[in-house]
């Protein structure tokens, strides 16, 4: 009896330190998933810092397009349409450059997307929230570029409406509502950009 009871000690034993072991090494493994996903978010960041410091160029250059547009829109002299012409021109290139940034935070964000798939927790509980706050940002900063490439073309239509003498009025309308669009993505876009800002931070407060 005496050997029975010795033996299921010890199998008791043997099974408490089979599950301490157990519970160490998962925590390692979330701990290491987790710390990689903060590095997969960093590289998300650091994509979208691209993109928001190529944007910040790109809004200068419509300002300053727009200015010249409200001071010689009006004027006839189709010299200074012929540079509002170059201006419109480049903005469209400058958009095919922030869509082009846009396809990289894309990739980053698949990226993080399969950094989480191991995740337990509260650190999968905000992996998950970040990750959609970072498709809502790259969705409407997509509907950005989109918007203030329909609110350049509309500008060039109605520049040429407005050279051949029969301005278009009804692409005043379609510029505006461009631009409304446009305004309202990024307001989305940054609002989003701060929310999961907020939700990395808790991830690595969890490290």
């Amino acid at each position: 009896m005496m050997d029975d009871m010795s033996n299921y000690s010890k199998l008791v034993f043997l099974i408490g330190c089979l599950c301490i072991f157990a519970t160490v090494s998962l925590a390692g493994c979330v701990n290491t998933s987790a710390t990689s996903t903060v590095d997969s978010a960093n590289e998300v960041v650091n994509s979208m810092n691209h993109y928001i410091e190529n944007q910040k160029s790109f809004d200068n250059m419509v300002g300053k397009n727009i200015d010249f547009w409200n001071a010689h829109i009006n004027s006839g002299d189709k010299t200074y349409y012929a540079f509002m012409k170059v201006g419109i021109n480049n903005e469209l290139k400058a958009i095919d450059g922030l869509q082009t940034d846009l396809e990289d935070a894309d990739n980053k964000i698949i990226d993080f997307s399969g950094q989480t798939v191991n995740l337990n927790g509260n650190v999968k509980t905000y992996a998950d929230q970040s990750l959609t706050k970072m498709r809502l940002w790259q969705s409407n900063m997509e509907e950005y570029c989109n918007s203030m490439s329909a609110y350049a073309q509309d500008r060039r239509s109605y520049l040429n409406s407005v050279e051949a003498g029969y301005p278009d009025d009804t692409l005043l309308a379609s510029m505006n509502n461009a631009k409304n669009k446009a305004l309202s993505a990024i307001t989305k876009a940054n609002d989003a950009r701060s929310d999961m800002n907020d939700l990395l931070k808790k991830i690595e407060k969890l490290q």
